[in-house]
């Protein structure tokens, strides 16, 4: 599934770009250097490398600081309003692919995908568009239903997780109860025992409580004091 919707999602990026490509309006280096970026990124997600990924902050910073290019863009070099966004969606679309993608970055770039669409329109409506609008509709319908099934998949597994760790939280405390009663006849008879079992217990409970927390069951960790005097107790004892 999760091939699936790294395809589709792809997919419906790279057709919003052609619905672009195919108005004639965009010149040869922009089509050029966003289809390396879309094949390199592609590339990488299959690989799963990690190495040279944008941060957040990162991301954020270079689409702040494009901002200003927009308008020498609109004036100067494209002389195009309609195409200074164009190449302005084109530049944050590029360093979202190069992130660590989560469910927000992903539902970004469908919202960028839809606004080139909208972009194209206002360049040219002509049978090529329609073409390259009827392939979008599918692939973004193919690509809301995987990101739907990936995520319920997700929050299935999450529940069973934290089913699992409650399972396993009684059994731990089944076990304690019967070892404290298949050996209270040694801790009675012997007081250096009865001191290392205690602290075994107060060890033991604090794990315990530290696994609830980290599962999110709540509970709240013994003292590390309480466990050392413990210690030191069952040492001198």
């Amino acid at each position: 599934m999760e091939a699936y919707f790294r395809t589709t999602s792809y997919a419906l990026v790279t057709t919003a770009f052609l619905a672009i490509s195919l108005t004639g309006s965009l010149d040869g280096i922009s089509i050029a250097l966003y289809s390396i970026a879309v094949v390199v990124c592609f590339y990488r997600d299959v690989r799963g490398a990690q190495r040279l990924r944008l941060r957040e902050w990162m991301w954020r910073a270079l689409s702040i600081a494009y901002v200003p290019f927009v308008f020498i863009d609109g004036a100067v070099i494209s002389r195009n309003r309609v195409l200074a966004l164009v190449h302005m969606t084109l530049f944050v679309s590029a360093a979202k692919l190069f992130q660590n993608k989560r469910d927000r970055d992903w539902v970004f770039l469908y919202l960028i995908a839809f606004f080139q669409m909208l972009l194209a329109a206002g360049l040219t409506f002509n049978a090529t568009f329609v073409a390259s609008l009827a392939t979008f509709l599918f692939f973004f319908i193919s690509t809301l239903a995987a990101f739907e099934i990936r995520r319920a998949r997700r929050e299935v597994s999450s529940l069973e997780d934290r089913q699992s760790c409650s399972v396993s939280s009684r059994c731990v405390v089944r076990t304690d109860s019967d070892r404290r009663g298949a050996h209270s006849s040694l801790l009675l008879l012997d007081p250096k025992a009865r001191g290392r079992r205690r602290c075994w217990s107060v060890e033991r409970s604090g794990r315990y409580h530290w696994i609830l927390r980290s599962r999110g069951a709540g509970g709240s960790r013994v003292n590390q004091e309480e466990l050392a005097c413990c210690h030191a107790r069952a040492a001198g004892s």
